[in-house]
């Protein structure tokens, strides 16, 4: 049991999960603003920095018309990265700091914590 503990934790401490959380959609329009072959406008990484932690579905939804765009051949990865800088201006997004990830632990960090709870008398 207390194994199990340490690695709930110890998931939630991972960086690589506090990425994983913005989604496909903000994923990808993060991948085309860090593509060194993508011809980006100036504010690309401002609005990359903006797209690093997870936004609303409205936000993720607009970045998925424009996925879909490219994927249907209009635009280019260079008009999908002029568009994703454009929306981020637009919807005026600006960079967030994520919360800070907690320490990893291990079990002999864990301690019990017993709660006890006194009704008055009838």
């Amino acid at each position: 049991m207390h194994d199990d503990i340490v690695a709930a934790h110890n998931e939630r401490a991972d960086l690589r999960g506090a990425e994983e959380q913005v989604g496909p959609r903000q994923g990808w329009a993060l991948e085309v603003l860090r593509d060194p072959l993508v011809a980006l406008p100036s504010g690309a990484a401002d609005a990359a920095q903006a797209l690093e932690v997870a936004r609303s579905s409205s936000v993720r939804n607009a970045l998925g018309y424009v996925q879909r765009a490219v994927d249907e051949g209009e635009p280019t990865l260079d008009g999908a990265g002029e568009r994703i800088v454009a929306f981020v201006r637009e919807l005026g997004l600006r960079p967030v700091a994520p919360p800070a990830l907690p320490e990893p632990i291990g079990v002999e960090d864990l301690g019990v914590v017993c709660w006890i709870g006194v009704l008055p008398a009838e």
